[in-house]
């Protein structure tokens, strides 16, 4: 765990430009599944197909393994309720505090997060905020209450949402237990 060794490095001098030059970028619409790390894309009811979200921030501490830590990458085994999409809400992310950054063109958008406490867990106990560009829009989201129970799928949707220098970062932090504790 303490070597590194690196067997090719390519580079170039070519000049050319970007797939979105400067004040642009990607405006269609992104699907990911947290946790999830099949090498084909997942396909919804509607046809659509939602990839492995791999760029998960999650600062866990020096020399550990986020991936390992932080994502359910075993499909949970309980039918989903409420959804036409069940594997949708298989997978998941979990730590303290974990975001992802969206590369976005100017203009608005709408974000749909998807939920489902499929791991049995005690959701009064493992609240969460959930905060889109440094602003909190959900404050203490117990799963399983929002759901009307576990394995049930639920989606919240934040609508007019603006890049912040090209990116809008979506935030989970764990809440504070309490009044004294800190999350």
């Amino acid at each position: 765990g303490t070597a590194i060794r690196i067997h090719d490095l390519q580079y170039s001098a070519a000049t050319g430009s970007a797939n979105f030059p400067s004040g642009t970028g990607p405006r269609d619409t992104q699907r990911m599944v947290f946790g999830y790390t099949g090498r084909e894309d997942l396909r919804d009811s509607r046809g659509h197909t939602w990839r492995p979200a791999t760029e998960l921030v999650a600062r866990i501490g020096e020399g550990k393994d986020s991936v390992a830590q932080c994502w359910w990458t075993a499909p949970a085994p309980e039918p989903i309720q409420g959804t036409p999409d069940p594997d949708l809400y298989r997978y998941g992310a979990h730590g303290r505090d974990f975001w992802v950054n969206l590369t976005v063109g100017p203009g608005r958008y709408h974000a749909r997060l998807k939920f489902a406490a499929t791991r049995g867990l005690e959701t009064r106990n493992t609240c969460f905020d959930i905060r889109i560009n440094g602003r909190r829009v959900v404050e203490r989201l117990d799963v399983a209450a929002t759901a009307g129970g576990p394995n049930r799928a639920v989606d919240l949707v934040f609508n007019d949402l603006a890049p912040v220098n090209g990116v809008i970062e979506i935030r989970f932090t764990a809440a504070a237990r309490g009044d004294t504790e800190e999350p």
